[in-house]
């Protein structure tokens, strides 16, 4: 779901699913263009209830959790960019991503600022959340994550509370002045 120049908009109540063979770039992508959109921001956002790369009751292909083969990947599970940041206030609340290549949640050298993640699993991705804005971190679960659970890309504050990592292999990794 590709949203730009939006203010208010919710996503809940959903699985989104991507394709092996063909990962798409996100299940669901806020983007602003500097030069095409007109009220300048994608603002006050929220992704509530969503369950991303997996079908609900199955883990697997196979259905069993032993080789751990996703359903459906995509390139990112939620990613906010474009050519002009100004992407504010987003929520994320009880949300599951599964199988992402690049990032399960991804705020990529945006200017986004003052955003909350809450009561969200991050399963079997190449980085847990991608950190290009200032955010609240409450009740996080991360598994499987190849480089780091959390990725900060820019100069941000992020405030954890309660975060899980399993088979992490690097918790928190900053660079390009984070």
């Amino acid at each position: 779901f590709p949203s730009h120049d939006t203010f208010r908009v919710k996503f809940c109540d959903m699985a989104l699913l991507g394709d092996l063979e063909n990962p798409p770039l996100a299940a669901i992508r806020f983007f602003r263009n500097a030069s095409g959109d007109t009220t300048g921001t994608n603002e006050n956002c929220t992704v509530e209830n969503v369950v991303i790369g997996r079908k609900f009751g199955t883990d697997t292909t196979t259905g069993g959790s032993a080789d751990a083969t996703p359903y459906a990947k995509v390139q990112n599970g939620i990613l906010v960019d474009g050519t002009d940041g100004n992407n504010d206030e987003y929520v994320i609340n009880n949300v599951q991503v599964h199988s992402a290549s690049v990032a399960a949640i991804n705020f990529n050298n945006t200017q986004s600022i003052w955003s909350s993640i809450s009561n969200t699993l991050v399963n079997d991705s190449e980085v847990g959340v991608r950190v290009g804005c200032n955010l609240s971190l409450n009740n996080i679960n991360t598994n499987r994550i190849r480089t780091a659970d959390i990725l900060g890309v820019r100069d941000t504050e992020t405030w954890i509370n309660a975060f899980n990592a399993e088979n992490s292999t690097v918790f928190i990794r900053s660079q390009s002045g984070a």
